[in-house]
């Protein structure tokens, strides 16, 4: 018997600068995706895959560094088991009903994110859905650039004031010039403090997160087991608060 449901959200652009001489490759975070669901599938959730338009996605190339020979091989099961990667949902086809049976929302990075994820009108809209239920949300390294939503004259942001992390500007700088060759736009901790949140981080690689009410976030790819055990942690505890209501 499943657990509960966690839809996944997977940014689908192959590219970066989409119309310069040299577009970057980009993809999302294999290690943010693959060790998340590992430990999700191993408590028995159900996990649900979606990309913006239903666009199969692809995976970051600069992400393979960052994955084991363990990780490497449970990505490898995990593709052949399920065609969810080859077919995600429509994030345009997310009802109210659907997200009604929704227990919590995972969005893992990698460069794409930064070119699907920023002002996604589809996205908003589970995102405040998640919120306003008090739904565990979690997201990793640049998936935070999704929560940097447009708000109207008369909206509030949902996360205002909330203490977060995400990717550092100086390990943004850092790819521009070493990995990706082309500029980063827009960087993850710009839009997020624009919008008011309360920014901090830890030491690269040092499995950074920051918990705050029903938010989750991790700074980058070292952060994703341990997001993972605490998304874990509250959807136990969101799932039990829900039984006893």
């Amino acid at each position: 018997m499943s657990a509960g449901n966690v839809l996944v959200i997977l940014p689908s652009s192959r590219f970066m600068n989409s119309n310069a001489e040299a577009p970057c490759s980009v993809g999302y975070h294999l290690k943010e995706l693959a060790v998340p669901v590992k430990e999700l599938r191993q408590k028995d959730f159900q996990i649900l895959i979606a990309t913006p338009e239903g666009d199969t996605p692809f995976i970051d190339p600069h992400s393979l560094a960052d994955v084991n020979e363990d990780e490497r091989l449970f990505y490898e099961v995990l593709v052949k088991e399920n065609t969810q990667l080859l077919l995600p949902l429509s994030l345009e086809r997310m009802t109210e009903e659907f997200l009604g049976t929704v227990d919590g929302l995972l969005i893992p990075g990698g460069f794409a994110a930064l070119v699907d994820f920023w002002d996604h009108p589809a996205i908003k809209h589970i995102l405040k859905h998640m919120h306003k239920h008090c739904k565990p949300t979690a997201v990793i390294g640049h998936g935070a650039i999704a929560l940097a939503y447009a708000i109207k004259a008369d909206e509030t942001w949902a996360y205002s004031n909330y203490a977060m992390t995400c990717t550092p500007e100086i390990e943004d700088e850092a790819a521009e010039e070493t990995v990706l060759g082309c500029p980063i736009k827009p960087h993850v901790n710009t839009k997020l403090s624009e919008y008011g949140a309360d920014l901090s981080y830890g030491p690269h690689n040092s499995g950074f997160l920051i918990e705050h009410k029903e938010l989750i976030t991790g700074q980058d790819a070292s952060s994703s087991r341990p997001v993972a055990y605490k998304l874990i942690e509250q959807l136990s505890r969101y799932q039990n608060c829900r039984c006893c209501g």
